[in-house]
């Protein structure tokens, strides 16, 4: 079974309409990359996983109102690989035939299915499309996409926090001016997580509960306030547990995200 682990830091930040009007119709390409290292101990024993993937998305600004926008988010490609147990296998959307029967139809039912999110007062929510199809991969967190200030009056060492609750997490993120030239804007970012998750591994449920910090840095374009590029690293800490069993497992997850305009 392809274990796909995403990442999303949500954010809570009051903004008013005239911020995101630029953006009404714009359109961006995303290209997300990231490496996930997890050791489970089953029996004091470690055993260590790893996966690489690369998600490309196209997003559509559709809507912008009081405190937040609407866009559309369609995922056209993923590629990676997974090394489990002594064996290594390498999954391309553009070749599905190279993959295993569940992972292809896994990754076929999210391919090209547009997707609505809606950001209010900078934090996401998914509406799934009419179809009902699952989605297996929820897109990224958008609402990093776009600077939650104006661009034009930050100052270096400008400095804010947020929160969010939702029922299996919980995040508390920090953030700060560390540079600001004709170019870009270097924003360091800070969060603390508690996250708990739920996935099947060969046909077994597991449920993880998971502590843990991020530290990164984002770069926006200093005069559309547009985010070019992201690094990240997030480093987990808790246990997994399928019936009555309880393995402790600990995950560390290097990210980086680039955006390009389309228009």
């Amino acid at each position: 079974m392809l274990i796909i682990l995403l990442l999303s830091i949500p954010a809570a930040v009051p903004l008013h309409a005239q911020l995101f009007n630029p953006y009404l119709q714009k359109q961006f390409e995303v290209v997300e990359e990231q490496k996930n290292s997890t050791t489970l101990h089953v029996y004091e024993t470690p055993m260590s996983f790893y996966s690489e993937r690369t998600t490309h998305t196209r997003y559509r600004v559709d809507e912008v109102f009081s405190n937040g926008y609407n866009l559309t988010a369609t995922t056209f490609l993923i590629t990676g690989k997974l090394l489990a147990l002594g064996q290594e296998q390498v999954f391309n959307s553009d070749q599905p035939s190279g993959m295993t029967r569940s992972d292809s139809m896994a990754i076929q039912t999210v391919l090209n299915k547009p997707v609505r999110i809606s950001v209010t007062n900078n934090q996401q929510q998914i509406r799934r499309d009419a179809s009902g199809a699952m989605l297996l991969l929820q897109p990224e967190d958008v609402s990093r996409f776009l600077l939650p200030l104006s661009a034009a009056a930050i100052r270096l060492g400008y400095s804010w926090s947020d929160s969010a609750v939702s029922d299996s997490s919980k995040t508390f993120s920090r953030y700060l001016v560390t540079q600001k030239n004709t170019d870009s804007i270097e924003v360091m970012v800070f969060s603390e997580i508690e996250l708990q998750t739920a996935f099947h591994q060969q046909n077994q449920l597991m449920l993880q509960h998971l502590k843990g910090y991020a530290k990164g840095y984002r770069w926006y374009n200093s005069k559309t306030g547009v985010l070019k590029r992201e690094t990240l690293n997030t480093t987990y800490n808790g246990t997994s547990e399928t019936g009555d069993q309880r393995f402790p497992v600990s995950i560390s997850i290097v990210a980086e995200t680039r955006l390009s305009t389309l228009n």
